[in-house]
């Protein structure tokens, strides 16, 4: 669901990571796994960061 919510914010936010993760945080999906640290990262930023590479089209 995650990787879903953060794909459909990819599109809708024009890749911009900021307004990803505003929206994320203020979403029902949002948990302390998101600011859980995963490596170099956390978890939120690997899910958006991925979102964002993976997104070629965006709502203009």
């Amino acid at each position: 669901a995650d990787m879903a919510f953060a794909n459909i914010l990819a599109f809708w936010c024009a890749r911009d990571f900021a307004q990803m993760d505003s929206i994320f945080r203020r979403s029902s999906l949002m948990r302390e796994k998101w600011d859980e640290k995963r490596g170099k990262t956390t978890y939120g930023e690997a899910t958006l960061y991925k979102a964002i590479n993976e997104t070629a089209d965006v709502c203009l």
